[in-house]
């Protein structure tokens, strides 16, 4: 998985070498917003996952060639630092329990868990203000 925010030179290459692909709002593709998330996907990815802040993050299969949205639902935000690196590293933590080719109610599992993971840390202030909270101790029981 690679995780990112904007294109750098090695980014075409790293691409091709990873199944799933998360990137921001903000990201281009060498120097344009990327309108179509296949344009990620036909450089390697079999997964792309783009986040919108607050708002719906999609989820593009490019075996189906298929791009859902997932909801995010609304939260009391204190402070967003930290939100994106929350949300990877829950998804990280849900796509390690699915083997190498997960199919896609499964990704889709991971993405809405990672979205509710990152919408309970921006209800504290920091980017760790809800490590010990209830939120964290339920995203980190198994």
């Amino acid at each position: 998985m690679v995780c990112a925010c904007c294109w750098k030179p090695g980014t075409e290459a790293l691409l091709a070498h990873v199944d799933v692909a998360a990137l921001s709002a903000d990201f281009t593709l060498d120097g344009a917003l990327v309108g179509d998330l296949a344009q990620v996907a036909a450089l390697g990815p079999s997964w792309v996952i783009r986040t919108h802040g607050a708002g719906a993050v999609e989820l593009h299969d490019a075996r189906a060639g298929t791009t859902t949205t997932r909801l995010v639902a609304p939260a009391t935000v204190v402070d967003t630092l930290g939100a994106g690196d929350v949300f990877h590293g829950a998804l990280l933590a849900a796509l390690a329990g699915l083997g190498p080719r997960p199919h896609a109610r499964a990704m889709a599992r991971a993405v809405d868990s990672a979205v509710r993971v990152a919408g309970w840390s921006v209800r504290y202030a920091g980017a760790r203000g809800w490590v010990g909270g209830p939120e964290h101790r339920a995203a980190t029981a198994r």
